[in-house]
């Protein structure tokens, strides 16, 4: 009887100790790791210089409205957009430098400071503030990020990414959720939270296509929760990775250029 229990005791104990090692053995998520795949999403999509063309689409319940536009991007600080199209708004430009952004408005030949107090108002009628352009480059380094749980898909492990900002960050989100391929850093899903946790948009990826030599999805659909009738739509005409620019592109007197 003694021997038996022994052999019992022994058994339980060698049976968790497999267990133990097991589960040290696999690959603990970390912060690191999840700041890694952050960064690595944000490289993909932006690199440090780009260049292309966007279509954007702006939908409601009633009315449905379409712009063409050029953009280039020297990030992490200066960003340009001009809208070619429709007719009534071409012209139209935006100058991000660093947190400071000006609009031209080619209709009354004025160039527009943007306030502070009008920053988390809707560019162009969209989806998108004038808080993103300016603040498009701070989910690497204004938040933290927490990989919180993963599943596998054809094209490898899908990870949750949680992003909180950081105690001297000047952000708008309270959180940000991503869905990430680890494999490849392609992302799949966003959602914005307020400071109060509740949900305030989502970000939807699809149509991943090869630009510029590298695999990245050309549809972003942008959908605001608190009405289910709106979204905005962008989608990559075209883009350019890593380019030289010319920095005259992201001046003032560029704004009220009809080179277009």
């Amino acid at each position: 009887m003694v021997t038996t229990s022994l052999l019992r005791s022994a058994y339980v104990f060698l049976l968790l100790a497999l267990v133990s090692l097991a589960a040290i053995a696999q690959p603990q998520p970390t912060t690191n790791e999840a700041t890694d795949l952050i960064g690595k999403m944000d490289s993909l999509l932006w690199s440090t210089r780009n260049q292309g063309r966007f279509a954007m689409t702006i939908e409601t319940e009633y009315w449905r409205r379409e712009l063409e536009l050029d953009v280039w991007m020297h990030r992490p600080d200066n960003t340009f957009i001009r809208v070619l199209s429709p007719r009534k708004e071409r012209g139209v430009g935006s100058l991000r430098l660093g947190s400071e952004m000006w609009n031209y408005i080619p209709n009354i030949d004025r160039v527009i400071k943007v306030p502070p107090s009008m920053m988390l108002q809707p560019w162009m009628g969209s989806d998108l503030s004038n808080d993103d352009l300016v603040k498009q480059s701070s989910i690497v380094t204004d938040y933290s990020h927490d990989l919180v749980e993963s599943e596998g898909s054809g094209n490898g492990d899908i990870v949750k990414i949680v992003s909180t900002p950081n105690s001297d960050a000047a952000v708008v989100w309270g959180r940000i959720e991503s869905w990430i391929h680890s494999e490849n850093g392609i992302p799949e899903r966003q959602l914005y939270f307020d400071d109060a946790g509740e949900e305030v948009r989502e970000l939807n990826f699809s149509e991943v296509k090869l630009m510029d030599g590298r695999e990245i999805p050309t549809r972003w659909v942008l959908r605001p929760f608190d009405d289910e009738n709106r979204l905005t739509i962008f989608e990559i005409v075209s883009i350019k990775f890593d380019h030289d620019i010319d920095p005259a592109i992201f001046t003032q007197r560029n704004l009220r250029s009809q080179d277009i």
